[in-house]
């Protein structure tokens, strides 16, 4: 999966963490490495429960901590310390419904413990997520579903195990790399190198008329539709009754 670089922008409103009395003309401010931040190349943006931006960049992981003076901290992996993030370059963000704070990198999957502000780094009690870029990360009935580079894994955060592994390969003999999840009611949806998955208990299935297609990004529309980014065709929708 492609992560996109982009610079942080901030609205005004962000200072006040008032949803309720937003202004009519709120200004941007672009937020840089020189503000703090631990790299200009961006890769995700998630708002805590407590009101905290986490920023994570190519070269480590930032906490908004200061909206006035744009004070972040920020976060590196050090090799001694492995109460450290395991590796700097963060390709994703994700709070699940326990309020945890889940942080997947290039090298795989950490839990941030708020009370020490450190992290657990997962793939230590769990050696196969070693070396696994985390592209994606989703909750479904308090497990996590983690979309990697080549295995699509579900962790259950609360016994701390792997459930299930899956492999996929393509006609070539290549492994498939799944890109993005999206969870809707008891389901969770699979962007994957080669179609979209629909994934009902453990099972998955492959959506017919996506075979072939890149799925690169997943969300829902206001209508209830599935709509789908794709690499080099465009964007494909879903409709409640199935229809493509």
């Amino acid at each position: 999966m492609n992560f996109h670089r982009f610079r942080i922008i901030f609205a005004a409103i962000i200072s006040t963490l008032n949803l309720t009395s937003q202004p009519k003309n709120p200004l941007f401010h672009h937020i840089y490495a020189d503000h703090g931040l631990a790299s200009d190349h961006t890769t995700v943006v998630e708002q805590d429960y407590l009101g905290y931006v986490w920023v994570g960049t190519e070269e480590g992981l930032n906490k908004f901590v200061s909206y006035n003076k744009f004070n972040f901290k920020t976060y590196k992996s050090e090799r001694a310390d492995t109460s450290s993030i395991n590796h700097d370059y963060v390709t994703d963000l994700f709070e699940d419904s326990q309020k945890n704070l889940w942080v997947g990198t290039i090298s795989g999957l950490n839990l941030y413990s708020r009370s020490h502000d450190r992290f657990i780094r997962i793939n230590d009690r769990h050696p196969v997520l070693n070396k696994h870029r985390i592209n994606a990360i989703a909750e479904k009935n308090r497990q996590l579903w983690l979309a990697t580079d080549n295995k699509l894994f579900v962790y259950n955060y609360k016994t701390d195990s792997i459930k299930k592994t899956f492999e996929q390969v393509e006609s070539d003999g290549d492994l498939i790399e799944f890109n993005d999840l999206y969870t809707k009611g008891d389901h969770i949806w699979i962007g994957a190198s080669n179609g979209l998955y629909f994934a009902q208990g453990l099972e998955l299935e492959l959506i017919e008329g996506f075979e072939n297609v890149e799925v690169t990004s997943i969300t829902q529309s206001e209508t209830g539709d599935i709509v789908c980014g794709t690499k080099a065709q465009g964007v494909w929708r879903i409709n409640k009754q199935g229809e493509i």
